[in-house]
């Protein structure tokens, strides 16, 4: 696989939480590789869907979240190797990020983040009225016994609120620096 082909397309590229797999989405769909060896990439499963614009895997697990640019606001929930949907859910607006760990799901729209139980995908928490994130900033930590999920407090400054995304409450606002938060896309 070339990154320099022209049909390739990548609209998104990310590793899987223990980095033991690399996820990319392109114009033409969506790939994973396994990150086994250093010297090249094994493919690991390829799907057509077009159009994929965010693709997270759940570690090494079959769990797949998936967004299309032509549908930005649904997020799919499937399980790649048996080729089948588990869930799908529609926002309000489009959906900028997708995090996720073993205990939780998160999707994070311009100004809410919803927080889903991974065990039955159910949304448990919304956090609305949040600072206009356009970039959908936010991470969450791999460690689901501290579930941790981490978003812009403000627009104007570099505050970062920290949110227990297990048990459903603000934990701390931490003063980062003085300009606002960007992501390293955005810094040149």
């Amino acid at each position: 696989m070339s990154f320099k082909d022209p049909e390739l397309e990548v609209n998104f590229i990310n590793f899987n939480q223990d980095c033991t797999s690399l996820a990319i989405g392109t114009r033409t769909g969506y790939k994973l590789f396994s990150l086994n060896s250093v010297d090249k990439l094994d493919l690991i499963y390829e799907s057509p869907c077009r159009d994929v614009t965010i693709v997270e895997r759940l570690f090494s697990s079959s769990l797949i979240a998936l967004v299309s640019q032509s549908s930005p606001r649904r997020l799919r929930v499937c399980h790649f190797k048996k080729g089948t949907e588990i869930c799908q859910y529609s926002y309000s607006n489009t959906i900028l990020a997708v995090k996720l760990n073993r205990a939780r799901l998160v999707v994070c729209l311009e100004e809410a983040l919803y927080i889903h139980n991974i065990r039955d995908m159910k949304v448990l928490h919304t956090i609305r009225e949040t600072p206009p994130n356009p970039r959908g900033l936010c991470a969450l930590s791999i460690n689901s016994d501290n579930c941790l999920l981490a978003y812009p407090g403000s627009t104007t400054s570099g505050e970062v609120q920290l949110f227990d995304a297990f048990n459903l409450q603000a934990k701390l606002m931490i003063p980062a620096h003085d300009s606002p938060l960007a992501d390293r896309k955005s810094v040149v």
